[in-house]
């Protein structure tokens, strides 16, 4: 799930499908906005119990001319 860094994050944020190995997974935020702040956690649902990962905060950079900068980062849990 994630969220900007105004909203706090919880059951009902925005949240992405990941991509399940074995022993990790893998999603992917787009459409974010340059120069914002966001946080996102991981979670995961088994029958009536939510497991929830640490907060990781970050922020989307812009280019010099204002044009978007290409994710390079990856960040694993």
């Amino acid at each position: 799930m994630w969220t900007d860094s105004s909203v706090s994050l919880d059951i009902n944020s925005n949240k992405v499908e990941a991509e399940l190995g074995e022993n990790t997974f893998k999603a992917s935020i787009t459409d974010l906005t340059p120069g914002a702040t966001y946080n996102v956690r991981a979670f995961a649902v088994e029958g009536e119990r939510v497991v929830y990962s640490p907060v990781v905060t970050f922020a989307t950079q812009v280019a010099a001319g204002g044009e978007d900068v290409p994710e390079t980062d990856d960040y694993e849990w």
